[in-house]
């Protein structure tokens, strides 16, 4: 799958040098994926981590336990963003059993339809 979408593309950015380093691992750049570069600052690993969790926020959120998973959207809920794979996503942790809630953050035609998620 990677190959077929990425080699379109002269360079594809990543979010850290750890997965490029996984990328080049798999053999990915040889494939025919053109480089791949990591495109920072991403996300502010020491402000962002488990450690830095709040209980409550994580509660409020739905999160049901230190082990729930919170699934983000994050944009405009509008059909070419494809809302239904973010819910197919949801559903499918939650009937593996695993505590799972979603968290929307946007507004367009669809959101709706990830709220009922």
């Amino acid at each position: 799958y990677l190959h077929s979408f990425y080699c379109q593309v002269p360079r594809l950015f990543v979010a850290s040098g750890a997965v490029q380093g996984d990328m080049h691992a798999a053999g990915h750049w040889q494939r025919g994926l053109n480089e791949v570069a990591v495109w920072g600052p991403s996300v502010d690993t020491a402000r962002f981590c488990p450690e830095a969790r709040s209980p409550g926020v994580r509660a409020a959120l739905g999160a049901t336990g230190p082990d729930a998973v919170l699934v983000l959207w994050l944009g405009p809920a509008t059909p070419e963003s494809e809302p239904n794979v973010w819910a197919y996503a949801l559903h499918r942790l939650q009937a593996a059993g695993l505590p799972a809630a979603g968290v929307v953050v946007g507004s367009g035609a669809q959101v709706s339809e990830l709220l009922e998620a």
